[in-house]
């Protein structure tokens, strides 16, 4: 369980322990961070991990961008870093997460890291996360993505199809 890919690649258990871990990292961040005005933040941050790691069983052999659950490029994890509010750096140090000592290597090896850098690159959207899936992905390309990513609306489709009901 220790020595699998998805482990050491993501920080994540295998099977269905890492599915729930990952669910719970999640339930934790947007708990403490807040899950959007529409309530739908932790669906957002699943879909993302769905597309961009297949909830961290995409085989990841890059060692210079796209770290952790969320391939987050160092470009973006810097200004994460840099444009956090204090009070979402303070909350997240009860889940013993250090947002200013966290470095990006660290994101490879912390679910739960991975997961609050990528709820606090979305709370600095100003816009709210929408409710459809198709607004959830233009979301996610436009602010996460971006226009230069390789994401397309059939992969998001793909990746997350499971979750539309």
């Amino acid at each position: 369980m220790l020595n699998s890919n998805r482990f050491k690649q993501y920080g994540v258990l295998d099977g269905e322990l890492g599915d729930y871990q990952i669910k719970v990292d999640i339930a934790l961040v947007c708990g403490l961070l807040g899950n959007g005005s529409n309530d739908n933040a932790d669906t957002l941050i699943q879909m993302t991990i769905n597309s961009e790691s297949q909830n961290g069983y995409a085989t990841d052999h890059s060692k210079e961008y796209g770290e952790g659950l969320g391939q987050f490029d160092r470009i973006a994890f810097d200004d994460v870093k840099a444009r956090a509010r204090q009070k979402h750096k303070d909350i997240l140090k009860l889940l013993l997460i250090d947002v200013d000592n966290a470095r990006y290597e660290d994101l490879r090896k912390s679910a739960r890291l991975q997961i609050a850098f990528i709820r606090l690159k979305y709370l600095l959207i100003p816009q709210a996360v929408p409710t459809n899936f198709a607004d959830l992905y233009a979301y996610y390309k436009k602010n996460y993505n971006t226009e230069n990513g390789k994401a397309t609306f059939a992969h998001f489709h793909q990746s997350n199809k499971h979750m539309l009901a």
